[in-house]
């Protein structure tokens, strides 16, 4: 356990999900509990470049009294498995599995919120339509074009080829079809496999697939270079759908890519943030 005199503790552990181990941080408050959250990491170079922030993040909202759990999912950073076999829904039972785990650690009433960025507020979003206790989802620059995201990292691969040779070996249509026959797609070190690729372009997230529990309140936070930039129009479309459900613009770097500036945090999202929880409570 790694105690602070900042006002919370960090525990690293690992539980098991499924018979296989998952590793986790618990960030608990000393004092004055306020509710929960799980936190949902993006996927590929994307929750390394996040990591610093999210950890910051969880710090933070520690100290103003939340629990928080962050933790790999299967395949990733140091739990079981390999990149590449899951697909979205196993990735979603994985979180599941850790909102069970927060919540047998932690206590509190208050907000119980999921919290993501990039794919990671994809799950979030999915994961609040899941679990009836879950009342609030906090996400910053979701993904919510799934479709238009594969294109993204498809387009990540030709640029590997572009580097590697000086023009494309593999275009577009040649590497699904590798793919669909059983052999990955190299993502920036990492295996796209048919397995997550279908799971995530077949997934719709406005829509919300159809589950039956809708969570009270949700913000979608749209990071950019400047405030006078407009809402996305898929942010908008998932707005309308409840009146409880917001969208908030915030200036920051893109801190989930490789980027000059060091970004150990995130103040002007962290701010906004909390500013908007604590208008919940």
């Amino acid at each position: 356990m790694a105690m602070s005199a900042s006002g919370f503790n960090e525990v690293p552990y690992f539980f098991e999900v499924d018979g296989t181990a998952r590793f986790a941080v618990l960030h608990r408050p000393q004092t004055n509990v306020r509710g929960r959250f799980l936190f949902c990491h993006p996927l590929f170079e994307e929750k390394l470049w996040a990591h610093r922030v999210y950890v910051s993040f969880a710090r933070r909202l520690a100290q103003i009294g939340y629990s928080v759990l962050r933790m790999d999912l299967r395949g990733t950073g140091d739990s079981d498995g390999e990149f590449g076999e899951a697909s979205l829904d196993d990735y979603l039972m994985d979180l599941e599995a850790g909102w069970r785990e927060l919540c047998d650690q932690s206590s509190g009433d208050g907000i119980q919120g999921t919290f993501g960025l990039r794919l990671g507020g994809t799950m979030a979003i999915a994961l609040a339509h899941r679990i009836e206790e879950v009342n609030t989802s906090l996400t910053w620059e979701p993904v919510l074009d799934t479709s238009r995201y594969l294109h993204g990292l498809l387009r990540s691969n030709l640029s590997g080829q572009m580097a590697a040779h000086g023009k494309v070996i593999t275009p577009r249509e040649a590497l699904i079809a590798k793919m669909r026959q059983g052999e990955p797609i190299d993502i920036e070190g990492y295996n796209l496999t048919a397995k997550l690729f279908d799971s995530l372009d077949n997934f719709l997230v406005v829509g919300t697939r159809g589950y039956s529990h809708v969570p009270s309140h949700a913000l979608v936070v749209q990071i950019c270079k400047s405030l006078s930039q407009p809402v996305r129009e898929e942010y908008k479309a998932w707005a309308q759908k409840s009146p409880e459900w917001l969208t908030l613009t915030v200036v920051e770097e893109p801190f989930w890519r490789e980027i000059k500036t060091f970004y150990g945090s995130a103040p002007n999202l962290e701010n906004a943030s909390i500013e908007w929880m604590e208008e919940l409570t």
